[in-house]
């Protein structure tokens, strides 16, 4: 009987629960699951009538309801074998926030958040928070519940969602509801459905290589596992297809890091993704989006070719808006603290397109470029305001030679902006803040900035090639996979005789067999236009690449860039912490122990750490060579204390090194302690710190 009187239940999905908002002037549906062929009945206390239907053979139920003016607060009431009553529900508007990091980022970390913690209660804006959850098909439910907006439920909430929210309440003057579902980290092809993905041609390749990976786990459970947080559709399938089709105004969007490895993918899944979600919920939602911070990337021209396509989006795609951040960035930091500046400018792309409030929201929008003589002249839209040049940094121009220099703006007019160089006597091209880390220098007088932007149409190389490495212990060789951004019709050609590439070296077609002592140089070219990007990579011999390593751990299986060879392959890894060069620990000691097979003359023994806390990886707390002539008694050679307590931003690789002047040993034992959890002021604090370490010379 109790096995039946659970089954019998109706159940609803947690997006429905108490203190939720539900979407003014609108036919919302609502919908459970119960007993085959249940009747459910419903009530809502704004309207008069009582509804009910059955079940269908599966249990599933759905209804649809409209909605009356703002207002509240109501009770909803659905009857069925058991009686669910949601009180203190409000009508109003309601949004969905999603994105990566930097929409997840908390109001307690973000500037101005503690003062606004102190006295906030805000209950005509109620917030629900998506729990991050993976999953490897659509789920029926996920976990989060609806809050009244005050210091509790805010604390850990998207300041940017909280200020766009604030601002939406105060000019509308009706209850505002904020969903919530973001997980930083994570690449766009996450937040898609796998009909979607299978429709974005340039993605076909990563979609491949996930399909393998997924058969790959099911014969071999040793294998990394595929459902996992930046693969394609898994934050769709457990965050988002649990949401649908809740009743939304529109969508708030903050993303795109991630996908910076290949900015020319992004101009086709972004839109995509606006699409896909506008099917999923069956109405042309607004979609509001951030542009990327200003922040130096470590590979060059990546941050302006993603904003390139951000902007490309907003221009192109109907009912879409773009907040521009480049005055409000940290090119030291890829999470920016002023979120309030983000969220006010999201709401105003509501106000103005979704509310048809006459205000500005935009910044100068470029309409066209003409050249005069040894100038060129920019005339952008009148509908957004007069120009205000507050710097003349970040413009440049160039010649049909496609070299761009300095160049310098002048205001011609309110709308006409005139740029020349004494370099470029017949100029053809301009580009404005078109860099990783450039910051605004051009807006109107509503104080918003421009886009990046420019002029030509030129290839663009987002940095050099990048290796996948197979190191084969048995023969001392390698076999490389030369990789490069899948959307961008570019060759690469390689040498490996120590001459730089050039239009007339192989193309690389197939994995490269490298020997050691080799060097490979790749460099990409799109016809004969080269790269200025050249990629080179030696391949060194050493040590401990002819003993045996025994490791307590092999490190994390769930990390895909954690290389099976990461500590003896010859290859030390770069500031890129995917490049399978590194060898991944979570929350665990490490401990290895290399065997030389023999006592031999040892000077030095080194390796490296890398430290990237925005991507959750510290540096060790403490770490210790020991050397060993049979492998049971151990002299200790090096040990120290190292971690840090402070914040540090960007990337950095930590060299640790000892000699040993020639003395003999057989065995080598490297032990380090990770910092377990990440400290209170991480966005994630209190979760897992990953240790990341490299190949362990010996010379």
């Amino acid at each position: 009987m109790l096995s039946f009187s659970l089954k019998a239940a109706v159940v609803l999905p947690s997006i429905f629960g108490d203190h939720m908002i539900l979407q003014r002037n609108a036919y919302i549906a609502l919908w459970g699951r119960a007993e085959p062929g249940e009747k459910i009945q419903f009530a809502a206390e704004w309207d008069e009538m009582s509804l009910s239907l059955f079940t269908d053979s599966r249990g599933r139920w759905r209804i649809e309801i409209p909605t009356p003016e703002a207002g509240g607060p109501y009770r909803i009431i659905i009857q069925g074998k058991n009686r669910i009553v949601l009180n203190d529900i409000l009508i109003g508007e309601v949004w969905l926030a999603s994105g990566q990091s930097n929409m997840e980022w908390p109001l307690s970390k973000s500037k101005y958040g503690t003062e606004i913690l102190q006295n906030v209660n805000e209950p005509q804006i109620r917030v629900f928070q998506v729990e991050k959850a993976v999953a490897s098909s659509p789920r029926f439910d996920c976990k989060g519940s609806w809050a009244v907006a005050n210091r509790a439920s805010l604390k850990d909430f998207s300041a940017v969602a909280y200020h766009f929210a604030k601002e939406l309440q105060t000019e509308l003057g009706v209850p505002i509801g904020i969903i919530h579902s973001s997980w930083g980290g994570t690449p766009a092809e996450a937040w898609m459905s796998r009909e979607q993905l299978e429709e974005v041609t340039a993605f076909k390749p990563n979609l491949d290589k996930y399909d393998e990976a997924v058969r790959s786990y099911r014969n071999n459970p040793d294998a990394p596992n595929p459902t996992y947080y930046r693969n394609p559709t898994c934050l769709f399938n457990a965050m988002l297809a649990p949401l649908i089709p809740f009743e939304l105004r529109g969508v708030i969007w903050y993303q795109g890091e991630s996908n910076r490895y290949d900015p020319a993918l992004y101009r086709d899944l972004m839109p995509a993704l606006i699409a896909d979600w506008r099917k999923q919920w069956q109405r042309n939602l607004p979609f509001y989006f951030v542009q990327l911070a200003p922040f130096d990337y470590l590979e060059p021209m990546v941050g302006a070719g993603l904003r390139e396509a951000q902007l490309l989006t907003a221009l192109q795609v109907p009912k879409t808006g773009m907040v521009v951040s480049g005055d409000v960035g940290n090119p030291d930091d890829i999470h920016p603290r002023d979120k309030q500046t983000i969220g006010k400018r999201l709401a105003l792309q509501a106000l103005r397109q979704t509310y048809e409030k006459e205000l500005i929201a935009s910044g100068p929008l470029l309409e066209k470029s003409v050249r005069d003589g040894a100038k060129m002249q920019l005339y952008f839209q009148e509908t957004e305001g007069p120009l205000v040049l507050k710097s003349s940094r970040y413009f440049e121009i160039a010649g049909a030679d496609q070299k761009f220099v300095p160049a310098s703006p002048q205001l011609v007019g309110a709308y006409c902006l005139e740029l020349s160089s004494p370099a470029v006597a017949a100029p053809v091209a301009v580009r404005y803040a078109f860099s990783n880390a450039a910051e605004a220098s051009l807006f109107n007088e509503a104080g918003l900035p421009a886009s990046p932007f420019r002029t030509d149409d030129w290839p663009l190389f987002y940095g050099p090639a990048k290796l996948d490495i197979a190191y084969q212990s048995l023969t001392k060789g390698y076999q490389v996979r030369l990789l490069y951004p899948s959307s961008q019709a570019h060759q690469l050609h390689y040498t490996l005789n120590g001459e730089p590439p050039s239009p007339s070296s192989p193309v690389y077609k197939t994995p490269i067999r490298v020997s050691l002592g080799q060097v490979l140089q790749v460099r990409a070219f799109q016809g004969t236009l080269a790269s200025p990007y050249l990629l080179r990579q030696s391949f060194a011999a050493h040590l401990g690449m002819q003993g045996i390593i025994a490791a307590q751990n092999a490190g994390s299986k769930s990390y895909p860039a954690s290389g099976e060879y990461a500590l003896l392959d010859g290859l030390v890894g770069s500031l890129d912490y995917q490049d399978g060069k590194w060898r991944g620990y979570v929350a665990e000691d490490l401990s290895i122990t290399l065997d030389l097979g023999k006592r031999v003359s040892i000077d030095s023994i080194s390796t490296h750490f890398l430290i990237n806390q925005g991507a959750w990886i510290y540096g060790p707390a403490s770490i210790s060579i020991e050397i060993s002539n049979n492998g049971k008694h151990y002299l200790s050679v090096l040990g120290q204390n190292l971690m840090s307590e402070n914040a540090v931003s960007g990337t950095e690789i930590l060299p640790i090194q000892i000699s040993l002047d020639g003395r003999k040993t057989r065995y080598i034992r490297l032990t380090a302690k990770p910092l377990a959890r990440l400290p209170d002021y991480h966005p994630g604090a209190g979760k897992p710190a990953w240790l990341f370490v490299d190949e362990l010379i010996v010379k």
